[in-house]
């Protein structure tokens, strides 16, 4: 395995607005390394969620580049950006953006299922480890925000990611159930091996993760 799994290099994004150029996030280059963990901090419109989406594939951005293990995902097509997208990165949301109509364990199960992999057990497995066995047959209106975000990390473990992508993942939450989710998210990176990155306005949290990544005005500084 390669020393760095995710990179970017000079990376930018612009939009248009009332006639003039934001620009969101402005050349941006870290590297980070298998199992290691980084924190994005900064105030609000600093560019973090940009960021997040651009390193996730989710936004084209308007320079630079992405690198997932040495692979530009922007010089894919989109079938197959979405086929890494679905199998070697995981993203856990501030809303958590769990299906309502879906259970606890059918919300989990569902990235495998676009992966064409069987997936109930290996999802109760995981709802198990973070928890929640016993709300697997629960609606997401039947659950507490902390067992939703739970859920949410689990559905973004099943595909067994590379790298974990969490924006604002705390930041609905109470202090002492945003404890546990940030303690759930050090474990699993501990098991697992995955990388992390971790979106936050939360100062705190950035002495608890490996490295630092502070935006404003979408540059580092």
């Amino acid at each position: 395995m390669s020393d760095v799994i995710l990179s970017s290099r000079d990376l930018s994004k612009s939009y248009r607005m009332g006639g003039k150029e934001v620009r969101a996030v402005d050349k941006v280059s870290f590297d980070l390394a298998p199992g290691a963990s980084i924190c994005v901090v900064g105030p609000s419109g600093a560019g973090k969620s940009t960021l997040l989406q651009l390193l996730g594939g989710l936004d084209f951005p308007t320079t630079g580049n992405v690198m997932l293990d040495g692979i530009d995902i922007y010089k894919l097509s989109d079938k197959e950006r979405a086929r890494i997208r679905n199998k070697r990165i995981g993203f856990v949301f501030q809303f958590y953006h769990l299906l309502p109509e879906f259970s606890a364990i059918e919300n989990v199960m569902l990235p495998a299922m676009i992966g064409r992999r069987k997936a109930k057990e290996k999802a109760l497995d995981i709802l198990k480890s973070v928890g929640l066995a016993d709300r697997a047959a629960h609606r997401p209106g039947e659950l507490s925000g902390g067992e939703s975000q739970r859920v949410a990390i689990a559905r973004a473990l099943i595909n067994d990611p590379e790298v974990l992508l969490c924006d604002e993942p705390t930041g609905n939450l109470d202090s002492a159930t945003s404890e546990s989710i940030y303690q759930l998210l050090s474990d699993i990176k501990s098991k697992s091996g995955a990388a992390l990155v971790i979106v936050t306005h939360d100062d705190t949290l950035s002495k608890r993760t490996d490295s630092t990544l502070r935006l404003k005005d979408g540059r580092i500084v």
